[in-house]
């Protein structure tokens, strides 16, 4: 019987955390059936780790904002229905959302145990290096402009486990089609990358669906799968990097007013919560460079509005801009 070697960015293990039914029952099935093989990385266990615990608490606040909204329609209907029994309803879905929480948090348990089980690939000076180069070059997937190092060490060291290591079919699996697929097709490997999937047993997919049915076309069923992970819904994980982000420049602009007004005018700030702050924000200088941490009146105002709209995604109410 073959057997699959499967590789998952951190951005599938997160949406599967965030949706488990019906992916995660069939790759446990699958790794105990030994029809495939988990390969990972630290840098993805890590990632994975990092952002857990929010899958679950926005798992809670997605359900009662839905709650809400329901709520909110049916009462719409003034006279149809009874609003005491909507009342009475609502609070007793309410009352089990513990348990949704539950869910959540053995799903990301299963997860974290799979992965701590895993195939490990070790990160390499070779393959640094590698990325270093690749930066340099503009090559994907730093042809955005973006700071995508964790994204180019991940598929360096998927390319070296198809080169060293012994398999019988090798796949990469990510949903960050932005940062590896072709701008032409996404469900193609950017041409930057072709070079590492000229085998024909190694191979690219945006959807884990896709791969489950190529193993075994019978354990989906009559599942609708083809737009799994795909849909127009931006990932639970670029929805928390975009709003820790945000979060963070707005922290800076904020403390950059601060430190106006303690060294301009006076304003007394307790010595050693200053100290941090000025650690703090060297950080966020060092992290996004300084000269992309100015704005004028409007770039700050959308800087907000983007926050709060992210975080009203999230689950938290209108205008919660807090750092």
């Amino acid at each position: 019987m073959e057997q699959y070697s499967l590789f998952l960015d951190t951005c599938v293990w997160l949406d599967i955390a965030n949706k488990p039914e019906p992916i995660l029952p069939i790759i446990t099935q699958l790794i105990d059936d030994n029809s495939i093989k988990i390969i990972t990385s630290k840098i993805i266990i890590d990632e994975f780790e990092r952002n857990k615990t929010k899958i679950v608490d926005n798992s809670k606040k997605r359900l009662k904002q839905q709650l809400r909204d329901g709520k909110n329609a049916l009462k719409l209907f003034d006279g149809k229905y009874n609003i005491s029994e909507i009342d009475n309803f609502f609070d007793e879905i309410n009352s089990q959302i513990p348990n949704v929480s539950d869910k959540a948090f053995t799903a990301i348990t299963m997860i974290s145990d799979l992965l701590k089980k895993s195939t490990r690939i070790e990160l390499s000076d070779n393959i640094i290096s590698l990325v270093f180069r690749r930066a340099l070059d503009k090559k994907a997937p730093f042809h955005r402009n973006k700071n995508s190092i964790a994204d180019a060490l991940l598929m360096e060291q998927f390319h070296q486990f198809s080169v060293e290591s012994s398999y019988q079919t090798l796949y990469f699996i990510t949903h960050n089609t932005d940062d590896f697929s072709d701008t032409q097709d996404n469900r193609r490997i950017h041409p930057d990358y072709n070079g590492y999937f000229e085998k024909e047993n190694v191979r690219y997919e945006i959807n884990i669906m896709n791969v489950i049915n190529q193993i075994d076309e019978n354990l989906l069923g009559d599942y609708e799968f083809e737009n799994y992970g795909m849909d127009e819904n931006r990932s639970i994980i670029e929805i928390l990097n975009a709003e820790g982000e945000f979060m963070e420049k707005i922290w800076y602009g904020r403390h950059q007013n601060l430190k106006y007004k303690v060294e301009c005018e006076g304003e007394h700030v307790d010595p050693e919560i200053w100290k941090g702050a000025r650690a703090s924000a060297k950080k966020m200088e060092k992290k996004y460079g300084k000269n992309n941490l100015v704005w004028d009146d409007f770039e700050w105002g959308m800087l907000n509005g983007k926050l709060s709209a992210l975080r009203w995604v999230l689950g938290e109410d209108w205008d919660m801009l807090d750092t």
